[in-house]
């Protein structure tokens, strides 16, 4: 019967767990058992490593950390703990970033600001599994309330912020939050309250509900896995979410993401001992930063409001339609990240994107992370970058569920946006493309904006054409006879004369003067 926090050391990813033996009689949970692995610590120190480039450009002096030949970057943040522990055991405390001297103190900072933000997360991973061997269940909406993370049931992404000059990234112990969530308080008050036994068994559930009633007067709210995915309709309910409002969200995730790219130029993402190759990897952790902010806002769309409760809830418990306006506020700000400027992989950062080296062993997650190619084994493939980064968000937008129930909610109130004012809004932006930028001049940047313009439409093409043939999903609901037909029009007398138009123009292009 004895509870378990164990630590495991592991590279490549698995799950932490929090399981629970109990009693089949009672349900009394008789023993609980906590694995943690260090591959946490390991991926948040790759996302650092991604976005802030921690190493000087001198590898003498640079954080302290490069003068450990070939190690990674997780293992000489966690060599650095280990000295600090010691340090701190024979000093009687000092800072992580003084372990060893000779340190700059920007870098100081930095090395702090690290490793405090990696044993936030572990501290708020652990408090995370033990909820569950005390009963707890994932409560995916404890990011979404306007009091900030309510739940370590949640799984939290961190928060990083732009500096107040706009050029640097912050990631340091706040980027997560800090204690328990006021949700989980109430959860476990509500489970473990020892009760007067000398009160009738309506009185009991009576004091209960005053609990879960305070707790829904003051705006938290409970959604949990099987409403979490991408196809459901409340946005609370995302994993790896933030914030109150998933368009802002959104556009903060789309700032950080362009100065993390800026980042990965810099000649202080890597140590001078690690290989070029290793920016293959660190990538598409900056690349696709937005994703899970674009699935959360893509539930906007044609989404709505509920919570769970039975009949004799006092409040009455319904479906909410989202706003119109914030609908399609959400649709423009997700139309906002199939700009060229955002699809477009700087040329200086493409050329750096060199092929696994030899003999190196990926860090965490092997090539399964790395973007796909049709350039050849290990070469990067900047096309095939900004289509999967196109396709993330348009086939969100064009998934079974979002298009059904944009559908059904212009029958049911015509002042929510219909399927039909969404195809015109999406191929209005995305088929904007000026071919004179393709005909004559320099392959410059204006000219390649435009093709990843025709990468993002044909993207809606392809997308759209599936929800018109698509009459049995293996993978997801099948679209409506309703929604195929209006996909079917749409296709017809939207989307190929537009494409038609694009072709028409291309033809006149020469080889001499096509810049793809």
């Amino acid at each position: 019967r004895r509870h378990f926090v164990e630590w495991v050391d592991r590279d490549l990813r698995a799950y932490s767990l929090g399981v629970r033996i109990e009693d089949p009689r009672s349900g009394e949970i008789l023993k609980g058992h906590v694995r943690i692995e260090n591959l946490r610590m390991r991926q948040d120190a790759l996302l650092a490593e991604a976005l802030l480039g921690p190493f000087a450009d001198d590898p003498t002096t640079g954080m302290g950390l490069s003068e450990v030949q070939g190690s990674s970057f997780a293992d000489r943040l966690q060599a650095r703990l280990i000295a600090t522990r010691s340090a701190k055991t024979s000093a009687g405390g000092t800072s992580l970033s003084h372990a060893k001297g000779s340190v700059k103190s920007s870098e100081s900072q930095m090395v702090d600001d690290i490793m405090g933000a990696i044993l936030q997360r572990v501290k708020q991973l652990g408090a995370h599994e033990v909820g569950h061997t005390l009963g707890l269940t994932h409560n995916f909406a404890g990011s979404s309330t306007l009091h900030g993370y309510a739940s370590v049931m949640d799984y939290p992404p961190p928060l990083v912020t732009i500096d107040s000059t706009g050029t640097k990234l912050v990631l340091n112990n706040r980027s997560y939050a800090d204690g328990i969530g006021y949700f989980d308080k109430v959860a476990i008050d509500y489970g473990y309250r020892p009760l007067d036994p000398s009160m009738s068994p309506e009185a009991q559930r009576e004091q209960l509900d005053e609990l879960l009633q305070q707790a829904s007067l003051q705006g938290y709210v409970f959604l949990t896995d099987q409403d979490s995915s991408v196809s459901s309709a409340d946005w609370r309910d995302s994993p790896w979410d933030s914030g109150s409002d998933p368009v802002v969200a959104l556009q903060t995730a789309l700032q950080v993401r362009a100065l993390a790219l800026q980042n990965l130029e810099s000649s202080t993402v890597l140590s001078d001992f690690t290989p070029r190759s290793h920016l293959q990897e660190l990538f598409p952790v900056v690349y696709l930063w937005h994703r899970y902010q674009v699935e959360t806002a893509v539930k906007l769309i044609g989404g709505n409001l509920f919570q769970y409760a039975l009949k004799r809830d006092v409040q009455l418990r319904a479906l909410v339609p989202i706003d119109g306006a914030k609908q399609l506020g959400a649709l423009d700000q997700l139309i906002a990240a199939l700009d060229p400027k955002v699809l477009m992989i700087p040329a200086a950062l493409a050329d750096l994107l060199l092929p696994n080296a030899f003999g190196y062993v990926s860090e965490i997650g092997g090539s399964a992370d790395l973007m796909s190619t049709r350039s050849g084994s290990g070469t990067f493939d900047a096309t095939v970058a900004s289509e999967i980064g196109a396709n993330l968000v348009v086939s969100a937008i064009f998934s079974a569920s979002c298009l059904e129930r944009l559908a059904v909610q212009a029958q049911r109130n015509a002042s929510l946006p219909s399927l039909t004012e969404v195809f015109q809004r999406l191929t209005s932006a995305v088929f904007a493309v000026d071919v004179a930028n393709l005909v004559s001049g320099p392959c410059d940047a204006q000219r390649g904006s435009e093709v990843l313009a025709l990468v993002a439409a044909q993207s809606v093409l392809a997308n759209a054409y599936v929800s018109v043939t698509d009459a049995s999903s293996s993978s997801s609901a099948s679209h409506s006879l309703l929604v195929r037909n209006i996909c079917k029009y749409h296709v017809q007398n939207v989307l190929l004369p537009a494409i038609q138009a694009l072709v028409n123009d291309l033809k006149n292009l020469t080889s001499e003067n096509v810049c793809v």
